[in-house]
């Protein structure tokens, strides 16, 4: 990604939860992948739910956001100076069954984490 962002002079979409996905089913540190990572280049950031699937942790965006998911938000957002938003992931079908209540309190704490890191960028 970094070479295709600084061939390409543009900002590029940065999946935390996928990076977690990738950190859990290769038993590395998600905090050292993003550390390799161009910040100043990602101008979005997703975050989103998932469940274990033939033990994988799969990026299925199909419930809530995993504890560890919000720790790295806190830990790149403010590493990730041209970031202009932070999107909650879920597909529609699973919607319902997740309800307004709890997709609102993802959002909140989204929200809430954007605020605090961008008043305070020590807020990791």
């Amino acid at each position: 990604m970094n070479a295709i962002c600084e061939q390409g002079d543009c900002l590029h979409l940065l999946d935390l939860h996928n990076v977690w996905c990738n950190a859990v089913n290769h038993h590395h540190d998600p905090c050292a992948a993003i550390d390799r990572m161009r910040l100043d280049r990602v101008g979005e950031i997703h975050i989103a739910g998932g469940a274990w699937q033939d033990g994988f942790w799969m990026d299925a965006h199909n419930s809530r956001v995993p504890e560890e998911v919000w720790k790295l938000l806190e830990y790149t957002l403010p590493r990730a100076p041209r970031v202009g938003g932070v999107v909650f992931e879920v597909l529609e079908e699973h919607v319902s069954r997740l309800g307004p209540e709890l997709i609102v309190g993802e959002l909140a704490r989204a929200r809430e984490i954007w605020n605090s890191c961008r008043r305070d960028p020590s807020c990791h």
